[in-house]
C-alpha cells in the first residue's frame, strides 16, 4: 500500500489522486469544517430538530460546486459523509420497535431478554421502564464535511459560509 501511495503522490497525470496520496503520506488528514448531530424520535423530526440536516444532505452536491469555486479548492478535496450512527437492539435496519414485538422467537434470539419476577421472559426492548426501550426509538442523524489541504483560518471561513447557507430564511 505504501508503494502505491508513494507512486501516485508524485504522479502529475493524476493531480487529484496525487493530492489525496500526499495527504496520506504526510499524515495530514482533512479538516472537519462542519458537523450536524441530531436525533430523530420514532423516525420523525421533532420541533427541536433544525432543518440543517435535511438541507445539507439533500443539497450538498449543488452547494459544494459553489463553495469549491468561491474558495478555489477543487471539488475533489471536499468530503461529505452522512454517517449512520449506532442502532440500539436492531435486528436489521428495517425492524422498528412495533415490528420487533411481532417477530417469531427464532428471529429475536439476539435481543437482550429479561426474566420478570413472575417468571415471564421479555425482550428488554419492549420493557417501557428500560433505557434501551427509549434508546431504540432514537435514530441518529450525523453528517460531516471535511476539506483536504486547508489551514484553520480557511476552515473557519468555510464553516461560517456553510452555517450562513443553512440558516432559515437565507
Amino acid at each position: 500500500m505504501d508503494k502505491f501511495i508513494d507512486k501516485y503522490s508524485r504522479d502529475k497525470r493524476y493531480e487529484k489522486l496525487a493530492a489525496l496520496c500526499r495527504a496520506v503520506k504526510l499524515r495530514k488528514p482533512p479538516k472537519l469544517v462542519y458537523e450536524i448531530a441530531e436525533l430523530k424520535l420514532d423516525g420523525k423530526l421533532s420541533q427541536k430538530n433544525t432543518p440543517k440536516y435535511p438541507i445539507l444532505t439533500k443539497y450538498w452536491n449543488e452547494e459544494v460546486q459553489k463553495l469549491a469555486k468561491e474558495f478555489k479548492i477543487p471539488k475533489e478535496r471536499w468530503i461529505f459523509r452522512d454517517i449512520k450512527g449506532p442502532e440500539f437492539e436492531k435486528l436489521h435496519p428495517f425492524v422498528s420497535l412495533a415490528e420487533a414485538r411481532e417477530l417469531k422467537e427464532g428471529e429475536t434470539r439476539d435481543l437482550v431478554k429479561i426474566k420478570e419476577r413472575s417468571g415471564k421472559i421479555t425482550n428488554l426492548l419492549e420493557d417501557e421502564r428500560s433505557v434501551l426501550h427509549h434508546l431504540s426509538r432514537l435514530e441518529p442523524m450525523l453528517c460531516r464535511v471535511y476539506v483536504l489541504g486547508i489551514n484553520d483560518a480557511k476552515a473557519g471561513q468555510i464553516r461560517a459560509k456553510i452555517e450562513k447557507w443553512l440558516q432559515p430564511g437565507r
